[in-house]
């Protein structure tokens, strides 16, 4: 039941927030029981649940939700306080009662009465706190703020001051009033709300032009089409809100420069018109206050200011929109600041007629950039910042950059600034708490030894063509972001050996999808230690009997790498790497994502991570290790090609039977043939007959018994499986196909090409795999893949 003394109009007024979310008179103390008190929220101007609870420790007990039933129930007979300004007494209810006569009537008081009785006692309290606080009588037993102000609800008709019905009366109260539109309930009519902070808060969409005097605030929740609201002969009006929308809000006819506030607006443009008389000045000022305009992943609109000089803004929470401007003909943007907690992402470069851009007192990230043409002083503050300057030419020495804490990105368009005399350079190298330097342009040339800015320990490549460095360090990190697509090449500086790069992806969220980081070819130079970062995860299922989307990978084409160059793979995105030019020492045990790797044609060692792993040795003796995923199958070792005992790779820890990894044959290299992707025709022999016959209906041969000895191991021809086995014969002359062996606890598996006989002879078979800890009779046709 309904508590009589909780104030829903009070209730609403004073938590904006609440109203916005569609509570209404009806549903507002719902929402303070559900979760109000919990937060702190009042019921009334004059009840305080800390100050109860902690006045009255008996109550402890009792949930927060409660005690303001318990003081309406219970603490008033009590005469308990209920706040610390709200002390009823005997003395000054009996002075309210004789100040309004009316309650002497009603309560039976006489006018000379000295006391009252228990009974008069609690009728005057509950009709103080149920009407009387409210209703500016005199002899207030205390101050409870009453001016609380009504809510109007506007009509169809011309509502203002003094219409008659149909139409509502418009004139305010002393109080914090509240006028609820549309607008086509708004269009026409005049409103003036006297005194309080007062709010006209416009639902929907549509055009309406207003005179509204003497309210504080407007605010605009635009929904299902653009909003229009003007406002000629407007006075009093303090804040412009626009807040909880998705669809364009203008303000239009604005007489005086007024604060303007976005909150909680994903989309949509928002657009100040100002009278010419207004803005004419050169250092027109506008205040801006942002929190959750935009989302992180997407960009709302535009916030339009024509004829302002100077923004002003203070942030709080995630805003990201896409550009701030000034179109007003003989007008310019010139001079931004921001403070606050919040983050500002705004995606187009500001005009070239902004020369001073301050968030030294912000706290936030602030992302923002700088069209080519103009000078500008950039002072950002404790957030993690990048700030772009668009075009070859567009950051110089007339700039100035001082990114204050945080890590931070200074992003420049310049493709080569390696001349120690480039005048790009020379600005990099003199901007201040800069840690990370982009290249946002076509291309990308650096020389670390001209690059003098120590601070900066890491350069991003976010470019379609070409990037070369020249000196790179062992102390700097070299990065490729989600739109880098072109090749790398890198000179080692002096006798320096390791070279640090990342892969950049970005990651999938609830709003955004992964987006992959790639390198075209990469030439590592004479580096022996290529530490590679690859991160962005993502939820793409990989499954590498399927054709590969590259777009779930970060990827790197082929690799002119130093000879048994040792390459440390990190990070938790799926990566593929096209191939390297020369034997590698590939350690990616740390990987969480998939892999995807092709050796070199020499003789390489792949250590895998935890993902889903496809390697491909390519020719050369290759030590391929699977051991971190041994026990979860689903890894593919490509023997596609693989038909000679100098190309055989080395697998350890291949998890064979079903629901296992796969080894991947070509189907051509079998004589059976079986179609790709279908089940593979195993022939099996449990025993050693001395004289054994390959069916040339099947891809592979089992030997399904232990071969005796230890000779397998160390011989890559035929000799020593003929030696252990006997006889092979094939079906027919030219037959090919698979031959698996066991021995001490290994599997072998071998190639053959009968040639010109049936007879199958040691010198006509090449070992090409050795799966180390695979015992006898495991391998199933399932670790088979014919593709």
């Amino acid at each position: 039941m309904a508590n009589p003394y909780f104030n829903a109009e009070y209730y609403l007024l004073t938590n904006q927030d609440v109203y916005n979310a569609g509570y209404t008179l009806v549903t507002a103390e719902q929402h303070y029981i559900q979760f109000g008190a919990a937060e702190g929220r009042a019921p009334t101007p004059w009840f305080d649940a800390k100050y109860y609870v902690t006045k009255y420790p008996d109550l402890l007990n009792l949930p927060v939700e409660d005690l303001f039933a318990h003081f309406t129930q219970f603490g008033m007979d009590e005469g308990r306080a209920p706040s610390v300004s709200a002390q009823l007494t005997d003395a000054n209810l009996l002075a309210y009662a004789k100040a309004n006569p009316d309650l002497l009537e009603a309560f039976s008081i006489a006018e000379d009465a000295t006391s009252l009785t228990a009974t008069q006692k609690t009728q005057l309290t509950q009709q103080f706190y149920e009407y009387g606080y409210t209703e500016d009588r005199p002899g207030s037993p205390f101050d409870a703020d009453n001016t609380v102000g009504r809510t109007y609800t506007l009509t169809n008709n011309v509502d203002g001051p003094n219409a008659v019905a149909p139409a509502i009366d418009t004139t305010g109260t002393a109080g914090d009033d509240l006028y609820l539109a549309t607008p086509t309930s708004l269009s026409g009519d005049f409103i003036d709300g006297r005194g309080g902070v007062d709010t006209l808060s416009v639902t929907g969409s549509g055009t309406a032009s207003a005179v509204v005097q003497n309210v504080e605030r407007i605010q605009v929740t635009s929904v299902g089409g653009a909003t229009s609201i003007n406002l000629p002969n407007a006075v009093g009006i303090e804040t412009l809100a626009v807040t909880g929308g998705t669809t364009d809000v203008t303000f239009g006819q604005i007489g005086a420069i007024t604060d303007l506030e976005i909150t909680s607006q994903a989309t949509g443009n928002v657009t100040l018109t100002y009278n010419a008389a207004t803005v004419n000045g050169t250092a027109d000022a506008q205040n801006l206050g942002l929190e959750g305009y935009g989302t992180a992943g997407a960009a709302a609109g535009t916030v339009r200011l024509d004829g302002i000089e100077t923004v002003n803004i203070d942030a709080t929470g995630v805003n990201h929109f896409g550009s701030l401007v000034n179109q007003l003909a003989g007008s310019a943007l010139k001079s931004v600041s921001v403070e606050g907690s919040g983050s500002v992402r705004i995606n187009t470069a500001l005009a070239d007629t902004v020369t001073s851009f301050d968030a030294a007192n912000a706290s936030g990230n602030i992302r923002v950039g700088f069209a080519t043409g103009g000078d500008v002083k950039v002072v950002t503050g404790a957030g993690n910042d990048r700030v772009l300057f668009e075009g070859a030419t567009g950051l110089t020495t007339k700039d100035s950059v001082d990114l204050g804490a945080g890590t931070n990105t200074l992003a420049i368009q310049a493709t080569d600034i390696s001349a120690a005399t480039n005048e790009q350079l020379k600005a990099v190298n003199a901007a201040k708490n800069v840690q990370v330097l982009e290249f946002a342009g076509a291309t990308a040339t650096l020389n670390n030894a001209t690059l003098t800015n120590a601070d900066i320990s890491k350069f991003v490549f976010q470019t379609a063509g070409d990037d070369v460095v020249t000196g790179a360090a062992a102390a700097k990190t070299y990065a490729f972001g989600t739109t880098n697509g072109g090749n790398a090449a890198f000179t080692l500086a002096g006798t320096n050996t390791e070279l640090n790069l990342a892969l950049e992806g970005a990651s999938k969220t609830s709003t955004s999808a992964f987006n992959d980081a790639d390198i075209g070819t990469l030439n590592t130079g004479l580096a022996l230690t290529v530490n590679l970062s690859s991160t962005g995860t993502t939820d793409a299922v990989i499954n590498y009997a399927n054709a590969l989307v590259a777009a779930d990978f970060n990827n790197v084409g082929i690799v002119t790498n130093a000879a048994n160059a040792t390459f440390k793979l990190t990070g938790d995105a799926n990566t593929q790497i096209a191939g390297f030019g020369s034997a590698v020492n590939l350690q990616a045990g740390a990987v969480t994502g998939a892999l995807h790797v092709t050796g070199s044609g020499g003789d390489d060692v792949i250590v895998t991570g935890s993902g889903k792993n496809f390697v491909s040795g390519g020719n050369g003796v290759d030590q391929i290790d699977l051991s971190v995923t041994k026990g979860v199958g689903g890894d593919h070792v490509d023997l596609t090609g693989i038909l000679l005992s100098a190309n055989r790779d080395v697998v350890t820890g291949f998890d064979a039977g079903a629901s296992g990894d796969v080894i991947r044959l070509a189907v051509g290299d079998t004589t059976a043939g079986t179609a790709a992707g279908a089940a593979i025709a195993v022939q099996e022999a449990n025993s050693n007959t001395g004289n054994i016959v390959f069916n040339n209906n099947n891809d592979v041969l089992e030997l399904a018994f232990n071969l005796a000895g230890n000779t397998l191991a160390a011989d890559g021809t035929g000799a020593a499986l003929v030696g252990a086995v006997g006889t092979l014969t094939a079906t027919a002359a030219g037959d090919t196909g698979y031959i698996v062996a066991y021995q001490n606890g290994n599997a072998f598996l071998y190639h053959f090409n009968s040639g010109a006989d049936t007879a199958i002879a040691a010198a006509e078979i090449n070992l090409v795999g050795t799966f180390n800890g695979v015992d006898v009779g495991a391998l199933q046709a399932s670790n088979f893949l014919l593709v």
